[in-house]
């Protein structure tokens, strides 16, 4: 067994889940199902998702299955019978299994869900409190699968959750069990964004269709991110693979999964091209399963990284939620366009930079940090301003030049631009680095007291996350989107 296998294995020893867990949720969604099976009109129930497929990872969260109901029974409800929405029949078996949960489990409540039923027990085991989604399935009248509720726009959608089952559990024993494993490599890998970008079901979906069996837990997780990669990179289609339901839907913008997908692909790939040296699959792995993996001492990247991310947020990201995700135009410049149609006050204090002493103070303080600086013409929005040039040369970040400026609309209001890669999601609509958001509370952000020291190093740090998240797909810390 290569490296890369190796560390593979001690992540899924970080991430599988504990015995407890996942045997109380079975017990439990064996309680409900066996409450729902008197439901009037119940032909059987079913279990599906994670229990049975043995795809879970700590912590355990729900045991989902479904009660199917006949739909000769229910001649109203449906798309084959008169219409009815689910709303009401869900209520309904809510009002059976409550109680009947109660018995067994005093503190059960039962609310809903998108798909049905929602029990939550109120008692937790090993610290982790698994709950049952049951969904109310009714048959169809022509065709296979059975109609399932979206509560959250009261319809009926075709799907065929216990075909699902039979596929994701088929095989020989060695590839199944090679999908488990990779399934939850998976799963682990796209919980680390704060907004992760596929459900379970996609990417059990890609395992059981892109995994050949004789094929190691290794290469066939580089196999599924890679063929994944390119069919998202082509905008191509993840089919239901029991023909019933729609495609399946990516839960972020193409664009962000397919950039996730290539990164963590080409990680995959680059570890187990050096699988024989183990620092470099660290290094490769831990830019995969950063959550689960600390770089080698060599990887200064990811040292870096990790060093930003033990540091209070400056990203932005708290003062953009309060205005919405908003940040279409650096505040700077709003204020100067701003001063140009409303009327100014009889007198102001003068910019900091007016007095020479001062301007000539910050780019002596600049250049102390060891980077060439120069003093250059401010962009003509900004006219009448003071600006900077800093060749930045240091580790792990391209070389470019910066320019700092600041305008008289907003004089201690600072505006970054770089010369050299743009992409990243927190730039400005002009293209300023989206570094803090500028009406947080001082500790919160860079105030002129800082000094320039502090201020180079808030676009260092910001350039280094810009970095990773070209490399990984992950923005280093809490984020809020940027608006239109």
């Amino acid at each position: 067994m290569g490296h890369t296998e190796d560390i593979l294995n001690d992540i899924r020893s970080q991430i599988d889940a504990h015995p407890q867990p996942p045997a109380e949720a079975r017990t439990r969604l064996e309680l409900v199902c066996s409450s729902a099976i008197g439901f009037t009109g119940a032909l059987r129930t079913y279990r599906s998702g994670s229990l049975p497929q043995h795809t879970f990872i700590h912590p355990v969260g729900d045991g989902d299955g479904g009660v199917v109901l006949d739909r000769r029974v229910y001649p109203q409800l449906g798309p084959d019978g008169g219409g009815e929405t689910p709303a009401d029949i869900t209520g309904e078996l809510c009002a059976l299994l409550g109680p009947a949960v109660r018995k067994v489990y005093p503190k059960a409540r039962c609310g809903t869900s998108k798909r049905g039923p929602k029990i939550t027990f109120g008692e937790p085991v090993d610290a982790q409190d698994p709950t049952v989604d049951l969904v109310v399935a009714l048959t169809r009248k022509e065709g296979a699968g059975l109609w399932i509720p979206n509560l959250e726009t009261n319809r009926w959608e075709a799907s065929d959750p216990e075909r699902h089952v039979e596929l994701f559990t088929g095989g020989v024993t060695s590839l199944r069990r090679t999908r488990q494993r990779v399934v939850r490599l998976l799963k682990a890998w796209n919980k680390q964004y704060s907004e992760p970008g596929f459900s379970s079901h996609n990417l059990t979906v890609w395992a059981w269709e892109f995994i050949e069996p004789g094929t190691g837990m290794a290469k066939a997780l580089s196999t599924v991110l890679s063929k994944a990669a390119a069919r998202v990179e082509a905008g191509g289609a993840t089919k239901d693979p029991a023909g019933v339901s729609p495609n399946v839907k990516l839960l972020v913008g193409r664009e962000v999964a397919a950039r996730r997908l290539r990164a963590a692909a080409d990680g995959v790939a680059e570890a187990l091209a050096a699988d024989d040296d183990r620092d470099a699959v660290l290094s490769a792995l831990s830019r995969v399963f950063y959550r689960y993996l600390d770089a080698p001492a060599s990887d200064s990247l990811a040292g870096k990284i990790a060093a930003l991310r033990q540091l209070p947020r400056h990203d932005g990201d708290a003062g953009a939620e309060r205005a919405g995700g908003r940040r279409t135009a650096h505040p700077g410049l709003r204020r100067y366009r701003a001063s140009r149609v409303t009327r100014r006050p009889a007198w102001r204090a003068p910019a900091w930079y007016a007095r020479s002493a001062a301007r000539i103070a910050f780019q002596h303080r600049l250049a102390a940090c060891g980077q060439p600086v120069r003093v250059i013409k401010p962009p003509r929005r900004y006219r009448g301003g003071f600006a900077l040039a800093v060749r930045l040369r240091v580790p792990d970040v391209t070389e470019q030049t910066i320019s700092i400026v600041f305008g008289p609309g907003a004089p201690d209001v600072p505006c970054v631009y770089t010369d050299r890669p743009s992409e990243s999601p927190h730039r400005y609509a002009d293209g300023a680095l989206c570094m803090w958001y500028p009406y947080d509370a001082p500790e919160q952000r860079w105030i002129r007291d800082d000094g320039p020291a502090a201020l180079l190093g808030h676009v260092v740090a910001h350039l280094l996350r810009e970095q990773w998240w070209r490399s990984t797909g992950e923005w280093p810390g809490q984020e809020a989107p940027h608006g239109t």
